[in-house]
């Protein structure tokens, strides 16, 4: 996630997986085009069954990769509205979610696999009262430096002890 607007009343940062993007694009675009030509070459290709298909299944799982991981999450602070703003944009639409920042107890990175050690993968989880918790899902994997580089950011602007 990056700062995209850092002032005294407004926090906003966003997250764009461009590592998705490119890959979904290499499935959608490049292995189809790379194979119809390997199948121009070789023409007895396309008499083994599969082959034909290979193209189209390659579009449908890069569509999948950017319908499933490909959408942008927009968080943003507002003190002067009291709320924070989700937003996650993907193909399919737009899903809006808005806590009060009043409602926000604390901010740490949680742990999303069963790994312990330096490889384990961190989400930014923000706590709100009666014990509910609104992670902020970044499924491109930053590194956990950044990560509590963020939490740290959305901590001193809440006015909460940094970690």
């Amino acid at each position: 996630m990056k700062i995209v607007e850092k002032t005294a009343t407004k926090l906003t940062l966003q997250h764009r997986p461009a590592g998705v993007w490119i890959a979904a694009g290499v499935f959608v675009l490049v292995i189809p085009f790379v194979l119809l030509l390997i199948g121009q070459n070789n023409t007895w290709l396309f008499y083994i069954w599969w082959f034909p298909l290979l193209p189209v299944v390659f579009v449908i799982l890069g569509l999948l990769v950017l319908i499933l991981a490909g959408g942008v999450i927009s968080c943003g602070f507002d003190k002067t509205l009291g709320k924070v703003t989700l937003k996650r944009r993907g193909l399919l639409g737009m899903k809006v979610t808005e806590h009060s920042l009043k409602e926000i107890v604390d901010v740490q990175l949680e742990s999303n696999s069963w790994n312990s050690d330096d490889n384990a993968n961190y989400d930014v989880v923000l706590f709100l009262r009666q014990s509910k918790a609104v992670p902020l899902k970044v499924y491109q994997t930053s590194s956990s430096t950044e990560k509590i580089k963020v939490v740290n950011v959305i901590r001193e602007f809440l006015c909460l002890p940094p970690k």
